[in-house]
């Protein structure tokens, strides 16, 4: 990838989607990586980053059964992005929904239950959409103009594509 040390191969790559593909980008990524690790120096890993970290990402598997499934995480951050970061967007509309993902990282992941892998890896998928959903909401809220172009529409900030914007 673009990131130094960051290495992708397969699906995770734009286009791709077959196994020939995966096995030629991997093979490459793994060379790519080898040559990489080898010429960096050694890092100790964090053993308590590590411990807190598997905690985290294990915690619904230990939670009971009256907790939040991953369906219940996925409808919630579906609604919150379709009424809270919408077609028309605005500050106080951003902001709103940016607290509505706190609070389900506050209250619903703390009891989030997961009964196998598949569904422990949907609910920590369900993580990472609040994040990519709050991405976008602060990205959002840093354009303070609507765009045509992009079928973006401020209601606080209705003039499209200013020209101070074009650089």
């Amino acid at each position: 990838t673009n990131l130094d040390g960051l290495f992708a191969a397969g699906s995770q790559l734009m286009g791709g989607g077959n196994y020939a593909g995966a096995a030629v980008t991997g093979r490459y990524a793994g060379r790519k990586m080898v040559e990489y690790a080898l010429n960096t120096d050694i890092v100790l890993v964090d053993r308590d980053q590590q411990k807190s970290e598997r905690n985290r990402v294990y915690a619904p598997l230990k939670h009971k059964e009256n907790g939040v499934g991953w369906k219940e995480l996925r409808a919630g951050i579906a609604r919150i992005m379709q009424e809270y970061c919408g077609l028309y967007k605005s500050d106080e509309i951003l902001n709103a929904g940016l607290k509505w993902f706190e609070e389900i990282r506050k209250t619903e992941i703390e009891r989030a239950v997961a009964r196998n892998p598949h569904e422990l890896w949907r609910t920590l998928e369900c993580m990472v959409h609040i994040t990519a959903g709050e991405m976008i909401m602060h990205a959002s809220l840093a354009r303070k103009a609507s765009s045509h172009q992009l079928d973006f529409h401020r209601i606080d900030y209705p003039e499209p594509d200013p020209t101070e914007w074009s650089k």
